[in-house]
């Protein structure tokens, strides 16, 4: 909120839960897209906090960015690797977790900002 009032919260360790949650977006239909770093996914919750789905082993997220026409763009990286290796900036079909399209990203390039 523009006040700076917390509006709501959750997470913990789990499923449907959160192990440092690193980005989050909200799109025009007020899911909120969430990178859930440590744990190698995007999970998806309404407003209110609700679990809808889960894009499982994208690796370690770092980023999201909303695009055009139902996509949205991760910053990954294999989560067998240090902080700072070598990885992808993704395109994902926001619906149905596919990937449409990767570019690699050379170590320490930055994946926190697509």
């Amino acid at each position: 909120m523009a006040d700076g009032k917390k509006v709501r919260e959750w997470g913990c360790a789990g499923a449907g839960q959160f192990h440092l949650p690193h980005s989050v977006v909200v799109d025009e239909n007020n899911i909120l897209y969430i990178a859930d770093r440590e744990n190698g996914r995007i999970e998806k919750f309404d407003l209110d906090g609700k679990f809808l789905s889960e894009m499982p082993n994208m690796g370690r997220t770092y980023s999201l960015k909303l695009g055009a026409t139902g996509t949205l763009w991760a910053g990954v990286q294999p989560l067998d690797e240090p902080a700072g290796s070598a990885g992808w900036i993704v395109k994902l079909d926001r619906k149905t977790g596919k990937i449409l399209g990767y570019v690699p990203v050379a170590e320490k390039a930055g994946l926190h900002s697509v």
